[in-house]
């Protein structure tokens, strides 16, 4: 296909797509649910901030649409329907386009990872999200409470604030991780077995999933707070130490599960010592009995003690000796 052909990649959607914005300036906001798409133009204002939210991005035809409206760069469009690509940043003509993925919190299911999408065009910001509903209820919230200073400051500010509850949650799903990495330690100590390992190699693939992740997305904000207005560069430059100390953590989680391999197998390669010792053990009690009972079970006539009325209780006590003797020897020598 030819370079900005829009497909979509991704999970089959079938949901139609759903538009919301709001509108808020200093002294009040408005919200619209459910836009119609030929609606958009004629609800944005020009003073204050729209953020325009679009859940679904599986409809190239609307994508398209929405593309025409805010003269969106059909390699942009691309990326956006590209549910799969890397995180990237990109500035063109004073538009700002980024996109990565967030982590959705799912009911009984952990988090899912799901990919967003930001443009910013003057004084409005357009987010492409996958699906309907989100983590950013409480932003909403502070929007129409008129709580900090999001209502006093642009859609660059809105955008970092969406950036901040995505990283936020990055940090909130690392606890949660390195909590199970800590279980996962207890368990290989207190038992070693094959059902620790399949928890060890499968939690190696989320922590592994979770850096392709944000360290890409670390590298697109790193470039983007260069390129944000001097007045907003320091809240991206606090974004960016957030979200290096997380890729930090996950680096150290990951050597983590090396180590917890590398100590399962220490623990496997041990347990089997001790069975071995314990055998090993074992039979060198019955080394000396196995030689009594060898010595008179020859077939030799002249040996005087067959002729003894109590000989087999003597051969039998003389095993019983020599056997709780050697029991007693490896008990001090600590090999039992």
């Amino acid at each position: 296909m030819d370079p900005g052909t829009l497909v979509y990649i991704g999970e089959p959607k079938t949901a139609r797509v759903q538009i919301d914005l709001i509108h808020y300036t200093a002294e009040h906001v408005q919200e619209a649910k459910d836009i119609a798409l030929n609606n958009i133009q004629t609800s944005l204002k020009s003073e204050g901030v729209n953020w325009l939210c679009i859940s679904g991005v599986h409809d190239a035809e609307l994508v398209h649409e929405i593309g025409d409206q805010f003269n969106i760069h059909p390699l942009v469009l691309e990326d956006i329907m590209n549910t799969k690509g890397r995180p990237k940043f990109e500035l063109e003509n004073n538009c700002v386009f980024i996109c990565g993925k967030m982590m959705e919190p799912v009911q009984n299911r952990g988090v899912l990872p799901e990919q967003f999408s930001i443009i910013i065009s003057g004084n409005t910001l357009l987010l492409f999200q996958q699906d309907i509903g989100d983590t950013f209820d409480q932003l909403r919230d502070r929007i129409r409470a008129g709580r900090g200073k999001i209502r006093l400051k642009g859609a660059e500010y809105l955008c970092y604030l969406i950036l901040d509850n995505i990283v936020d949650n990055f940090i909130s799903y690392s606890q949660i991780l390195l909590r199970e990495i800590e279980e996962l330690e207890l368990d290989v100590l207190n038992r070693a077995k094959p059902v620790v390992l399949n928890h060890i190699v499968r939690m190696k693939k989320r922590v592994m999933n979770f850096k392709r992740s944000i360290d890409p997305l670390k590298e697109a904000i790193g470039r983007m707070q260069s390129d944000m207005s001097n007045d907003n560069k320091k809240y991206y430059r606090d974004l960016y130490d957030h979200i290096v100390l997380e890729s930090e953590n996950i680096a150290m989680y990951r050597e983590n599960l090396i180590n917890l391999l590398s100590l399962y197998h220490s623990q496997l390669g041990q347990k089997t010592n001790d069975t071995m010792r314990t055998l090993t053990v074992i039979s060198s009690i019955f080394v000396p009995l196995t030689f009594i009972a060898g010595v008179y079970g020859m077939n030799f006539k002249n040996m005087p003690e067959l002729e003894w009325r109590n000989g087999y209780f003597y051969a039998l006590g003389l095993m019983g000796i020599v056997g709780v003797g050697m029991f007693i020897f490896s008990i001090r020598k600590k090999w039992l």
